[in-house]
């Protein structure tokens, strides 16, 4: 195997460091969390029946002649998460020379592949040595066969996104899907779409119209999760206002740099048809399209000085490459679909560099996961060599009385730079002070404490009047060239790209 592609086993730090050795200088001093006498025979009591009953399963599992190799969850106390005792677990889930652990689930659960019934009874012979592996055994709390998270059956909505195991095999990894779309068949699952997220990550959206075939899907072995997905929406709440902005021509000795505008599409208005270059990229044809989420964000990139009548660009103007990766409100697609359409715009036209991303979902990031958009966005970049810039997104709890939600699960990605918004002015109802976080701003930190969002621009402010939103937005176009206000990270993304 090339020494480029091996897998890697990365676990981060935390910055709890209470009572935790040194993480690489072999700190002698024994942790306070270190079992001992009654306490630690209890450990030992409880792990050794963890390991009787993994055993049980693994020879059920080998009766059935399953393809795949089983897979254990070994859950690690949150005081010995540090690299060292990480470290020391990995050795003895790994005991038979081979690299069986394959990732992690949360940030406590280190996964690991189940081969040979010998793995099983070393591990159980470790834990035997008490005092001998007081800290090795102190520092694992559970070990259990790995059920993926299947979320519970909803009627009203019966859409799956299903990830699959890797395990850092390529072999292993194409047997896993084929035996899914097998068994997806065999129990009458439809499989609306499969898209390749990442390099190693494959996401299958399934439609599961029973409770039988939802627990068909959580049996099947190599899953990983089966979540509900949610369509991602473009949305638009727009107020005309009465302002006057002259049309804008390029020079024709110019030379502008290209933006690329992932969204529902730039419609041909006075403004920005000049702007636009010639060819551009549908996944919808015309009839299935609704620009107005694009117009309004290729407006601001455009004439976000003229707008706001200020000065902060760094470019009179620039090219505007149309991607239309989403219908807008003509039809409704998932998350799969525009990562898919995504995808292909960016390695279609490999020529431009920087594009925008104001579209994602309302549903929270995760704080000890990343999401598989997020990851699927950062493989993108990673495998063209560009830069996506995405809105932090939005939510309402303001409205209720409720903090701040977390950034959405589509601007978890580390690669990309993503944005928030704050408030430029202040008018009766609105809630934001002029350059404090807007109310409808998500917040970080991003899953495994990484610093989200990247920066923040003006998005508009917001507020409550008997008992109903009002927005106190920023301007652009409509599609009857028509000058209106909006609100949200949407529209604070694309004014970031030409900073001065």
């Amino acid at each position: 195997m090339n020494e480029k592609y091996l897998p890697i086993k990365i676990f981060e730090k935390r910055k709890d460091y209470d009572d935790r050795s040194t993480e690489g200088g072999g700190d002698s001093h024994e942790s306070s969390w270190v079992l001992h006498g009654e306490e630690l025979n209890t450990r030992v009591n409880y792990l050794n029946e963890n390991i009787r009953v993994v055993q049980t399963s693994f020879k059920k599992w080998k009766q059935k002649k399953r393809s795949l190799p089983m897979i254990i969850s070994t859950t690690v106390i949150d005081k010995a998460i540090a690299k060292t005792h990480r470290g020391r677990i990995v050795n003895l889930l790994e005991n038979d020379g081979r690299d069986n652990v394959i990732g992690v689930f949360g940030d406590r659960q280190i996964l690991s592949m189940v081969t040979e019934e010998k793995v099983l009874e070393t591990i159980g012979e470790t834990i035997g040595r008490k005092e001998d592996e007081a800290t090795l055994i102190s520092s694992i709390s559970d070990i259990d066969v790995f059920i993926p998270f299947v979320e519970p059956f909803d009627t009203d909505n019966n859409v799956y996104r299903v990830r699959l195991c890797n395990y850092n095999d390529f072999d292993l990894n194409n047997l896993v899907k084929i035996l899914f779309e097998q068994s997806c068949e065999t129990a009458g699952i439809k499989i609306d779409s499969k898209v390749r997220f990442t390099s190693d990550m494959t996401i299958y959206r399934v439609t599961v119209d029973s409770l039988e075939k939802l627990d068909a899907l959580g049996e099947f072995e190599g899953v990983y999760s089966a979540e509900i997905t949610y369509p991602i929406v473009a949305t638009m709440d727009i107020l005309d206002v009465d302002t006057i902005v002259g049309v804008k021509q390029p020079e024709k000795m110019e030379e502008y740099p290209i933006i690329g505008v992932l969204d529902t599409g730039i419609a041909d208005i006075s403004y920005l048809k000049p702007w636009k270059e010639a060819t551009e990229h549908e996944n919808y044809p015309p009839e299935y399209q609704d620009n107005s989420h694009g117009t309004f964000v290729a407006g601001i990139i455009e004439y976000g000085d003229e707008l706001s009548n200020k000065k902060v660009s760094a470019l009179d103007g620039v090219k505007l490459f149309n991607a239309v990766v989403h219908p807008g409100n003509a039809m409704t697609i998932y998350p799969e679909e525009l990562i898919d359409n995504v995808r292909e715009a960016v390695e279609k036209n490999p020529e431009i560099k920087i594009w925008n991303l104001s579209l994602g979902t309302t549903m929270e990031c995760e704080i000890d996961e990343f999401s598989e958009f997020g990851m699927a966005l950062d493989n993108i970049q990673d495998e063209n060599n560009v830069l996506i810039i995405k809105s932090a997104g939005n939510c309402t709890n303001f409205a209720k009385g409720l903090p701040k939600s977390r950034i959405s699960k589509t601007a978890d990605s580390v690669r990309s730079l993503v944005v928030g918004s704050i408030a430029e002015t202040q008018e009766e109802h609105d809630y934001a002070e002029p350059n404090m976080p807007s109310p409808f701003t998500r917040v970080g930190p991003g899953p495994s404490s990484i610093v989200k969002p990247d920066l923040v621009f003006y998005g508009g402010n917001a507020g409550v009047d008997k008992g109903k939103i009002v927005i106190n937005g920023v301007s652009s176009f409509g599609l009857d060239e028509k000058i209106c206000k909006n609100v949200g990270t949407s529209f604070s993304t694309p004014s970031t790209k030409v900073f001065k």
